[in-house]
């Protein structure tokens, strides 16, 4: 096994340079269907966090109805052109993400992500389907989704 360097920080604007990580492995928030600062506020509000703050910046939580949705998608964008800037050529990206139900439909965030990716250039490797255990009021399945980043 090599060196592994975990980092911190906003995938939508990531301190790395061009063409320097060797492969990203992400799962993106599920904010659409799951409001992930509503469902901690409580720790969130005991360790000291500001929530008004944390929900301006988080991805999919601001906005409502469509906004909501086209937001998300916004964010998304940049997180992963953010992804195709900083990896290697002939690398790897594995997303793991669903489609989400938001206000009774369905939210495509699998085709979109796929789609977008595409257009910047990584090609799709392979795409698996996987069923969620646990998350059934929310999702019922997710796509592992495999991206090689063409020359």
């Amino acid at each position: 096994m090599g060196d592994v360097k975990t980092e911190f920080g906003d995938s939508r604007n990531i301190k790395l340079p061009e063409n320097s990580v060797d492969g990203i492995i992400t799962s993106p928030p599920y904010s659409i269907a799951l409001d992930y600062i509503q469902n901690d506020i409580h720790s969130f509000n005991d360790l000291g966090y500001d929530v008004l703050r944390m929900s301006k910046d988080f991805i999919g939580v601001r906005g409502n109805g469509r906004s909501k949705v086209e937001l998300y998608n916004e964010d998304m964008k940049k997180a992963y052109s953010e992804m195709y800037r900083i990896v290697k050529p002939n690398r790897y990206a594995v997303i793991v993400i669903g489609n989400a139900t938001y206000q009774g439909k369905e939210i495509k965030t699998v085709e979109f992500t796929i789609k977008y990716m595409e257009s910047l250039g990584f090609k799709l490797i392979k795409n698996i389907n996987k069923i969620i255990f646990g998350l059934y009021n929310v999702m019922k399945k997710e796509n592992i989704l495999i991206f090689k980043k063409e020359n």
